[in-house]
């Protein structure tokens, strides 16, 4: 069962320097190569992070001046400032689920988000990337760092726990969109071998949108709020999306 995500951060701004700095009330130790360990205990305690670095725990990670986020995990820093956040299956899950969608959404599109979500992370072979599995933007999927446990998308996280969609015994490389012309696309869009149908949504039937999408296959974000809204399960929307799949549990091991 997969149970860690590497996922490399901050690559989009190619930084030029990174800190760090303690995000709770334990400190943080992080170690540089060999002869280098540097205890931080406070906020206002930051280091600055070059190829080599490493350090675990619930620590702020920034671009000075451009960006912040905090994570629970483990960070190492690779050639390039490449900064790789090893973290709980669950907590990317969470994080990505809260970068898709609003907290103000239907529970049970949140939980089928979190499934989808669960299932792009779970059907894809390690090594996407040079240092890492995944990144934080589009090519992979957002994250937004670590969310306390009674967020909406921790909430959906935990209803859906291990949670993924499943077709002909292989997991689903689960592929969605914020919205749609009405009509979703057909075609096998990766390697797994399901083949998305041209479902109807009826949302966007009624509500088009002027944006053009790269793709507008599986799960549309604005038509599974609405049948959220208008009571339908996570079960339900993703059975509507993805027909053919079903539910399963991730393999213990």
């Amino acid at each position: 069962m997969l149970r860690e995500v590497v996922i490399s951060v901050f690559g989009l701004f190619h930084p030029g320097e990174l800190e760090i700095a303690p995000a709770g009330p334990t400190a943080i130790d992080v170690i540089c190569g060999t002869d280098e360990h540097t205890r931080l205990e406070g906020p206002a305690r930051k280091f600055r992070l070059h190829a080599g670095c490493r350090t675990k725990g619930l620590f702020s990670l920034s671009i000075p001046g451009r960006i912040e986020r905090t994570f629970a995990g483990t960070l190492s820093i690779e050639p390039g400032l490449t900064a790789l956040i090893t973290m709980d299956l669950e907590a990317a899950v969470a994080s990505t689920v809260a970068a898709e969608l609003p907290a103000t959404t239907s529970p049970s599109a949140l939980e089928a988000q979190a499934i989808a979500v669960r299932s792009y992370y779970a059907s894809l072979p390690a090594g996407r990337h040079a240092y890492a599995s995944f990144c934080d933007t589009t090519h992979c999927q957002h994250i937004r760092g670590t969310l306390p446990p009674d967020h909406p998308a921790s909430l959906a996280t935990q209803a859906t726990r291990g949670l993924v969609l499943d077709y002909r015994s292989k997991v689903v490389t689960a592929m969605y969109s914020a919205a749609c012309s009405g009509r979703r696309q057909a075609g096998v869009a990766n390697s797994d071998g399901y083949a998305y149908s041209a479902v109807e949504c009826r949302y966007c039937l009624r509500r088009p949108s002027a944006k053009k999408f790269a793709h507008a296959r599986g799960l549309c974000q604005a038509g599974a709020a609405d049948m959220a809204a208008n009571g339908k399960s996570a079960e339900e929307i993703l059975r509507h999306y993805y027909p053919g799949t079903s539910l399963r549990a991730l393999a213990r091991d």
